[in-house]
């Protein structure tokens, strides 16, 4: 039902060169919050390429909207609900614990620790450190 009350807030919307920009920053910062660099690096790509194909299919070269409303509809929908869907799984991914990935820690250092958690492990490593100290 949800669903249904979004697409139709879409349709009632129409689609300018603009908004599909809007939309297209709106997915590269949803993808550049994924916390594992690989998950950053393929979000990021596919949506560039999703947006350069809806750019080449529906625009001519000077940014004027060629196709028909309808299709630039549904493909407009389709990047929305994918842009959705990545912003869920970037929660998802936050909430569990990973191994950080070389290409987020250079150093050479794994870390088995989620972010959200790391403040609370550093911590208990300091009091451990102060009480070999007394």
């Amino acid at each position: 039902q949800n669903m249904t009350a979004s697409s139709s807030r879409i349709i009632s919307r129409q689609i300018t060169p603009s908004l599909i920009a809007s939309l297209k920053s709106q997915s590269l910062k949803a993808a550049s919050q994924f916390p594992d660099y690989n998950f950053r690096q393929y979000f990021s790509r596919i949506t560039t390429e999703d947006f350069e194909k809806l750019e080449r299919d529906i625009a001519d070269g000077e940014g004027n909207l060629v196709a028909m409303p309808e299709r630039i509809q549904k493909a407009y929908e389709k990047l929305q609900e994918r842009h959705l869907l990545m912003q869920r799984q970037v929660q998802i991914h936050a909430l569990y614990s990973r191994r950080t990935s070389f290409m987020d820690n250079p150093s050479g250092e794994m870390e088995t620790v989620s972010p959200a958690s790391k403040k609370s492990v550093d911590e208990m490593h300091a009091r451990e450190d102060e009480e070999e100290q007394v």
